[in-house]
């Protein structure tokens, strides 16, 4: 073990009280009486000799310390019991200011005698014995729980991001500089600021009881730290001072600090009223806007605030006695019940978010925490548990899940509607994935048969034991059938029930679905032509599943899948059109090749795959130069007409006569007609162009002009009248 010489306390002059003081004393606070004090205190008590030899720990010292005997402290020196990482601190520093101010209160890191490290909050000071000796001792009291809270703290913040939009608590994002990057809506109401007039300002020209340097020192120790708690005092606008309590965060990744600060006004000043008043504590506690709650050692509540009852929905008076676990949510029960009995067992603490069912059927979220707390012999007195109303931030992530989840959705039908020519295998694809991607229940759709005018369910998945897909649902003839298909088409529009059980629209349908477990339900057209043919249906265990912006997207993936059925319908008449063309290719190919106006065809990017010679020659391009053509741009003479080409073809889908100029081989231009159609080659999407010179034509229209011009002026200017 290191040895540290430990320096001399030196000696006061001693004091000039006189016995009569002494006797001024009450009789009960003996010698004996005050060594019993002291050493029965929960405090850690030590006292060390002028030579830093240790010559007494009480109880809760020698406790913590882990020493069972006198004799294992005995000859032992104050260096013996400084924790490693801490002793240079202590000698080289808090010794001396000690020696130099004679009391001082400090946070110190004690070794024990099994070498464990613990963390003390320390009040030290310097006086004499009764024989004039040096002595120096300590009170102190364990912070290692404390410390070890705020380093967990710590470690969890970043997890917790969403609380910043919901915390009660004033929130600063500052850079290393202490420059303020984001503040939230609460601390610009401490404040009295507005969110820009705080954003040009800087942590300094905020804190109130603090120099720039002190606030710079302050930012470096919490870099170097990681994190702090401290408690500060801050100016507002108005240059109003108020307490505050500041937890922060250095995120080394970002350089960045995480602030969150907390107007401790009024909670310093009900701090000393409860001090003197238990009622108004009470009071407080009853009030508070977190539920807040007592049960004893065995888990049995033994006091509930209003705010508590009110969150699991159940009057306070009826509160203390009832039982918990059956209010919690059906699928949230196991697992509450999982950790409490865990808590309960190892005296551990209890942070877990879950749900609450009231009476009405209203779900309340809240976090629930709970924490033991223990006696002297590290017994649970009593657990302390709060609940927080976390319902906003639920519903809010809930609604970000539901609609990744559309998306993912709309993005796959899409890519799916890209990919398949068949309707058969398209239909079935898009139930699957609203089942896999969207985690739909069940997904259906159903095709009007135009020679029964019945609906036909013509793809499903995970639709097996539903009896709303196995029955034909008659539009006209069966005036009492409500189902889904039926009112959507009705109605000419999508059709969206978020509570199943309480809607009183979809007759069998609605027996089936609540054995199933659907809670909500939506059906949406699917049209061809402006022919309503079907409807795509989805199902989900969710009540409220359908808001308006997931209804939206669903609403836009139907016409997306009447455009797919639109375009394989038209791929199908393209194709049996090709067959015909089959048939008279010969004569195509003919014409094709002796055509006097250019004839080209490119893929959609512009590379050439096919032109005939008239486009060479009108370019000066002999046969043989054919293979140096590669891309449709090398014929443009300026490049800018070929984007207003494919812009005007992106608009019109087609381009007709339009006026282009276009490059010979030796780089002059020519001007020429273009039309421009889509096609296909090889089986593969393409443009089909034909390609007029009208360059004599130009010239002759020049010419008439030029001699319509010349004959006007002489007619204009003849001597004698015409």
């Amino acid at each position: 073990m290191r040895k540290t010489n430990t320096p001399k306390i030196q000696k006061q002059k001693k004091s000039t009280s006189t016995s009569a003081d002494n006797s001024k004393k009450p009789a009960l606070l003996t010698k004996n009486y005050l060594t019993d004090v002291i050493e029965s205190s929960s405090e850690f008590i030590g006292t060390a000799d002028e030579n830093g030899n240790v010559i007494y720990l009480n109880k809760s010292g020698r406790k913590l310390l882990g020493i069972n005997s006198l004799a294992q402290f005995r000859k032992k020196t104050i260096s013996d019991f400084i924790h490693d990482n801490d002793i240079n601190r202590v000698f080289n520093s808090i010794i001396p200011k000690l020696l130099k101010k004679k009391k001082l209160k400090e946070e110190v890191s004690l070794k024990s005698i099994d070498g464990s490290e613990i963390l003390l909050e320390l009040s030290a000071f310097v006086h004499e014995s009764e024989k004039g000796k040096k002595l120096l001792s300590v009170v102190g009291r364990d912070i290692s729980n404390r410390k070890a809270q705020e380093r967990l703290i710590h470690n969890y913040f970043e997890q917790y991001n969403t609380i910043l939009t919901t915390t009660p608590d004033g929130f600063w994002l500052t850079d290393i500089n202490g420059r303020l990057l984001e503040v939230n809506n609460n601390y610009c109401k401490m404040s009295g600021y507005k969110r820009n007039e705080l954003l040009k300002l800087s942590v300094t020209e905020l804190v109130a009881m603090e120099s720039p340097e002190e606030t710079a020192r302050h930012i470096q120790q919490t870099i170097t730290k990681g994190s702090d708690v401290f408690q500060s005092k801050h100016r507002a606008k108005n240059g109003k001072i108020f307490d505050v309590e500041v937890t922060t965060t250095f995120l080394e990744s970002k350089r960045q600090f995480i602030t969150f600060i907390r107007d401790i006004t009024e909670i310093k000043k009900a701090l000393q009223t409860i001090k003197e008043n238990e009622e108004k504590f009470r009071l407080l506690i009853e009030k508070s806007p977190v539920g807040i709650f007592l049960d004893d050692s065995k888990g049995n509540a033994i006091f509930i605030n209003d705010k508590c009852a009110e969150l699991i929905g159940v009057l306070p008076e009826n509160a203390i006695n009832m039982n918990w676990i059956s209010a919690i949510h059906p699928d949230d029960r196991e697992r509450v019940m999982s950790k409490l009995t865990n808590t309960v067992q190892n005296i551990t603490e209890f942070h877990l978010e879950y749900r609450w069912v009231h009476e009405d059927g209203k779900i309340v979220w809240t976090r629930g925490d709970i924490i033991p707390v223990k006696d002297e012999n590290n017994q649970v007195v009593v657990y302390i548990g709060t609940l927080t109303d976390i319902t906003s931030r639920k519903r809010a992530e809930d609604e970000v899940k539901r609609l990744n989840r559309v998306y993912a959705v709309l993005i796959d039908t899409n890519q799916t509607i890209i990919r398949t020519r068949d309707k058969q295998k398209l239909f079935e694809e898009i139930c699957r994935i609203a089942v896999e991607k969207g985690k739909f229940h069940l997904a259906w759709i159903g095709i009007v048969n135009k020679e029964n005018n019945e609906i036909e369910v013509v793809a499903s998945a995970q639709l097996k034991e539903v009896n709303i897909i196995e029955e034909k649902i008659t539009i006209s003839g069966i005036e009492q059938c409500r189902c889904l298909s039926k009112k959507v088409i009705e109605s000419n529009n999508y059709f969206v029930v978020n509570n199943i059980e309480q809607d009183n629209l979809l007759g069998k349908c609605k027996k089936d679905s609540v054995t199933l477990g659907c809670k909500s339900a939506a059906s949406f057209l699917i049209r061809m032509e402006n022919e309503i043919i079907g409807t795509f249906n989805l199902f989900s265990k969710e009540i409220e599943f359908f808001h308006i912006n997931e209804v939206k997207l669903l609403d836009e993936m139907a016409l997306d899948i009447s455009f797919g059925l639109e375009f394989i319908d038209m791929e199908e008449k393209r194709k049996k059109l090709l067959e015909e063309l089959k048939a008279s290719g010969e004569q195509f190919r003919k014409l094709f090749e002796l055509s006097p106006i250019g004839i080209g065809i490119a893929d959609l990017t512009g590379n050439l795959l096919a032109y005939n010679d008239a486009i060479l020659a009108q370019a000066n391009y002999k046969r043989e130069d054919a293979a140096k053509i590669k891309h449709v741009a090398e014929l443009y003479y300026d490049p800018k007409q070929r984007a207003e080409v494919l812009a005007l073809f992106q608009k019109q889908g087609y381009v007709r006569n339009h006026h282009v100029l276009f490059k010979r081989k030796d780089g002059t231009p020519y001007d020429a007609l273009m039309s421009l159609t889509s096609t296909t080659f090889e089986g593969k999407p393409a443009l089909y162009a034909l390609i007029e010179d009208i360059t004599e034509r130009i010239k002759s229209e020049r010419a008439l002009k030029i001699s319509e011009k010349k004959y006007r002026d002489i007619f204009e200017n003849a001597a004698v009248s015409i």
